[in-house]
């Protein structure tokens, strides 16, 4: 995650902590919101929030490097996102 898209990204969480139709939309329409937002994603991307719990700890399994681009960038994939 670039540090511009973290900042956004920060920004639309503090958004929805503190306005629970925000919240909702977000869960809702995350393209959407998050295009709104100004966080705008890759062409053919789409975008999916998940709200973790609060004794949760969220992995993303990324795609196999062969499906999507070879192993260019390969460590950007795997950097594990964790909430």
């Amino acid at each position: 995650m670039t540090a511009e898209l973290d900042k956004s990204w920060r920004r639309v969480v503090a958004k929805a902590w503190a306005d629970a139709a925000f919240k909702e939309r977000l869960l809702d329409d995350p393209e959407g919101v998050l295009r709104a937002e100004g966080l705008v994603l890759p062409a053919g991307r789409t975008a999916r929030v998940i709200e973790a719990g609060p004794d949760e700890a969220l992995f993303v399994l990324p795609p196999q490097p062969a499906a999507h681009g070879g192993p260019a960038a390969e460590e950007e994939r795997i950097s594990p996102i964790m909430i």
